[in-house]
This record gives structure tokens, sequence and C-alpha cells, in this order.
């Protein structure tokens, strides 16, 4: 059974930067946290979202991996709906094997989605696809239309469907256990293990004031006494303090042949400072308490800060 080890990462906004001017302080950090990355997990497949404000490829991002990645499939400006909402999209694979892996066709902008899903094959035609979903209540819908459409390709230049990951912009546990392909065969969602959250949303205080507030208006049996504003500034000065919160989710996993054997993890972390000066980390989503405020929220990934809300999830697949 051949296996692949597959990294997704959301950079947000791993731009393309100006030969004339310095590196930008953002792509230095993120450079880092993904080579430092690479060299831990050493995937052989590796897509990355939001590496552009456009489908145009990075191609800074290009040359700093060269010799150790080759790019292979790269959103174009045509996969996206509008030029705005495009957002770069590549996959790279391991120069040593690159030879081995290509893109076997361009996949149509289906009727919900706004960024298209990219494809990669191998010479046998096992398919890996990666979806950056777009953020609105469609994204689950994409997913499913995409998978059942490339589902129902195989014995027609796709062997098998092997993999369907990214960012899907739908939270885990509101999306379906398994996806039934068009030949009967079932894709399963398989999210990363241990940590049990790959997205931490970093929010001021004043944003836990407005959700206790509404809560408040949807549990009252009148008219709320005080306006929103006025309920924000009254909670800020008692029952919340001024400061940040972190509110872990799933929006990274992957659905998967169910003839495969897999295995996940996200090395995801946060690390917060109390208002006490004390220092604590946290790498399981139970031990986070998303109406806790602290001093500092910081997001940690295989020990360093990571400058981005996604965090980065590899998967190791066998397929047959």
């Amino acid at each position: 059974m051949p296996t692949v080890k597959i990294l997704m990462w959301n950079t947000q906004h791993l731009n393309h930067q100006n030969e004339r001017k310095p590196m930008s302080e953002a792509y230095e950090e993120k450079l880092d946290a993904l080579s430092t990355t690479l060299a831990t997990l050493k995937p052989e497949i590796v897509a990355l979202f939001e590496v552009g404000t456009t489908g145009n490829p990075n191609l800074r991002l290009v040359d700093d991996l060269k010799g150790a990645y080759e790019m292979k499939v790269s959103l174009s400006l045509e996969g996206g709906l509008r030029k705005g909402t495009t957002l770069g999209s590549m996959v790279f694979v391991r120069s040593d094997i690159a030879a081995d892996y290509f893109e076997p066709f361009e996949l149509p902008l289906g009727e919900k989605a706004i960024r298209a899903t990219l494809l990669l094959s191998d010479k046998s035609g096992n398919v890996f696809a990666f979806c950056h979903a777009n953020a609105s209540k469609a994204a689950l819908e994409q997913v499913q239309d995409d998978i059942k459409l490339l589902g129902g390709f195989q014995g027609e230049g796709i062997k098998r469907l092997v993999f369907f990951g990214g960012d899907l912009n739908t939270h885990a546990s509101d999306a379906p256990e398994s996806i039934t392909l068009p030949g009967h065969d079932k894709m399963y969602r398989c999210e990363p293990g241990n940590a049990g959250f790959t997205h931490i949303s970093i929010r001021s205080s004043v944003a836990l004031a407005k959700q206790l507030y509404q809560q408040e208006k949807k549990n009252s049996l009148g008219p709320m006494q005080l306006s929103e504003s006025q309920y924000v500034n009254a909670t800020m000065g008692t029952d919340v303090e001024a400061g940040d919160i972190a509110v872990p989710s799933l929006l990274d996993y992957a659905y998967i042949h169910e003839s495969c054997q897999w295995k996940s993890i996200c090395h995801a972390s946060i690390s917060v400072r109390t208002w006490s000066d004390k220092t604590k980390s946290f790498d399981s989503v139970g031990q986070i308490n998303s109406n806790k405020v602290y001093a500092t929220v910081q997001r940690i990934y295989l020990g360093k800060v990571l400058r981005s809300d996604h965090f980065p999830v590899a998967y190791l697949v066998g397929y047959p």
C-alpha cells in the first residue's frame, strides 16, 4: 500500500514580495514557520491557501522553496468567481518525486463555489483534491458538490479520489460524517488528532461582551433595558476585563476514500498571559474556555508564534 504525507495550511495572505523592497515581516515569519514545518514533518505534498491576493502564483515563494519543493498546481485567475475573491492557492510536491505527479485537468467552478478546487494526480490515476472553500453558508455545498463531481469521474481518467481536504470553512461538527460518491463508494470525514482545533480566533473582550448581550437578548422574556452599546460599556467595567479571548474551531480537515488508511496531526496550541502575569499553554480544545479573558493570547505551532488564524495540518494516507 503506497503512502503519502500531505500538509495543508491557510497561510492568510503570504503575498508575493516586491523585489525592490525589503521582505515584509509577515512574509518572513510565515516563511520561517513553513520552512520549520517542512523540515520537521517532511511531507510529499504541500497545499497552501491564501498565498496571494489573486490567482497569480506567488513566484517569490516558488523561488524560496526551490530545490526542496516544486510547484505543480496553482489556482488561475479564471479559477475564481471574481478576481477580488480568488485568493491564491498552490500545491507543491517534494522535488525528488515531483515528476510522479501532475494536474489531470482543471475542475470547473461549481454553482456554489467562489474559488475552484485544485487537483493533483499520480501516474496511477489516484487523485488528491485541495479546496479553500468560500467563507459563506455555501461552503459545505461546494465541498459536497465537488466531491460528488470528482467521484463521478472514477473510471474515466480518475482511478480513485483518494483525498479531498483543505480550509473547508465549515465547522467539522456541522459537516457530514461521510459523502457517498455516484458509484456508491464513500468518502469519510477525517479530522486531525490531538488538539481538536485547527483555527484560533483571537477576539477582544468587547466581542465577548457583545456575545453576552445577544445571549441575554435571546433569553429575555421582554425587551432589553439597555442597548448593546450601554450593555457593553457596563459589562466592560464589571464582569469582563479589557483583554483577549481565544475561540477555537476545527475548519481544516479532509474527506478520505473508504479504502484508505490514514492518521493525522495538528500541532496546535495557544499561550496565554493571565492578569497575574503568569503564562499558561493549552494544546487541547477541552482546555480552552472561549469566555475567559486574558491579558494576551498567542497562537503557537512547533514552539513558535504563528502569524495565522489557521494551523498547518498533516495527513499520512495509505491507499491501495
